[in-house]
């Protein structure tokens, strides 16, 4: 959690929810890699009560902050898995500031 506070500036982490970094589709997104090297798989859902599942992965960013997400669809839920026993991500931002 120490390196959390390195992520995004100071305005933002005070703010922003882990959906709209998703669904923002930024290039300079400091969670969004994290979030695809962990497996999170993300829950929409459109009119009528039709779910859908996706893993997070290189095929769910399209294009500049484009997704792979239907016009009607909404992100209802994100689920981020345990890791494995010895198994562990640590994300690094590599900045040319020390603070933003």
């Amino acid at each position: 959690l120490e390196m959390l506070r390195w992520f995004a500036g100071h305005q933002i982490r005070n703010v922003a929810a882990a959906g709209g970094n998703i669904m923002t589709a930024s290039p300079i997104s400091d969670l969004n890699p994290l979030f695809v090297a962990a497996g999170v798989k993300l829950v929409f859902s459109s009119v009528g009560g039709k779910q859908r599942q996706i893993l997070l992965d290189n095929t769910f960013f399209t294009g500049y902050r484009r997704v792979a997400v239907e016009p009607d669809e909404v992100l209802v839920s994100i689920y981020v898995p345990f890791t494995r026993e010895n198994e562990y991500i640590f994300g690094y931002k590599q900045a040319r500031r020390r603070e933003d």
